[in-house]
């Protein structure tokens, strides 16, 4: 499930290889947090990577619900991205970040510098 939305990166949005990062690791910005993010992908700015796109992979069995949802916030709180897609391979969500919410969007944008 994982590659099959990296390459959905790769080759749909134009994400740089080099700016995907596979399970971040929570532990370096909230010392004893364990958790990890499945994909981090993230843009250039100044002098300095930020993140763009928090991405959460389920199993196919899995339902992107409310559960899936309170678990990628607390993913947001230590990486605010600007964009997050849920998906389980067979269904996906997109929200964009709008002042300090999330909104469902019906599709993520192409990656530019």
């Amino acid at each position: 499930m994982r590659q099959a939305v990296i390459q959905y990166l790769i080759t749909t949005l134009k994400v740089p290889v080099n700016l995907i990062g596979v399970e971040f690791s929570l532990t370096g910005i909230v010392p004893g947090n364990f958790r990890r993010a499945d994909i981090v992908v993230y843009k250039p700015g100044g002098n300095q990577l930020a993140p763009w796109l928090l991405v959460e992979c389920k199993a196919p069995r899995i339902k992107i619900d409310d559960e899936v949802a309170y678990q990628t916030a607390h993913y947001l709180k230590n990486i605010p991205s600007l964009f997050v897609m849920l998906s389980n391979g067979k269904d996906s969500r997109y929200l964009e970040r709008v002042s300090e919410a999330y909104q469902l969007i019906k599709q993520l944008p192409v990656f530019t510098k």
